[in-house]
Parts: C-alpha cells; structure tokens; sequence
C-alpha cells in the first residue's frame, strides 16, 4: 500500500519559520503572480488590491496573489463591459 505524503501549500520557505514581515510577504506574492505572468505593477496601476489588508488578516502570499488576480480580471471585466 502507497501513503501519500500530504504538504502544506506554502508560497515560500519564509513562511516554514512562522508569519514573514510585510516586504517578505509582498515579495513572496510577487513571485506567485509572476509565475502566472501576471505583473503586480502593471494591474496595481490601473486597480488597486488592498495587499496590506491581506496581510494583516493572515492570507497567505499563494491565496493573496490568486485573491489579487480574480480581483484585477472582475475590474477588468467591469470595465470592459460597462
């Protein structure tokens, strides 16, 4: 019989040694957002996702990046159609 190993979905070592300061955090969220060839700087001039209120709520930097990315297409998508 196989075992599965079973790992927590972590978006970098920083976050192994307990909650990473904000610049590490934001590093981090800059890094998952770039692996889905999604700049941070260019969708944050146009709509502005509140990272630091992700931060403070305990997100982590995988689901702030995935939250960040839903948030600027549905702006987008508003835009677009109104």
């Amino acid at each position: 019989m196989s075992s599965v190993k079973q790992y927590p979905d972590l978006s970098s070592v920083s976050e192994l040694q307990g909650r990473p300061d904000y610049e590490t955090w934001l590093e981090d969220v800059r890094a998952v957002l770039l692996s889905m060839n999604a700049e941070m700087r260019l969708w944050q001039d146009n709509w502005r996702y509140d990272f630091r209120q992700a931060y403070e709520a305990g997100t982590s930097a995988h689901e702030a990046a995935m939250d960040a990315r839903e948030f600027w297409w549905r702006e987008l998508l508003t835009e677009c159609w109104t």
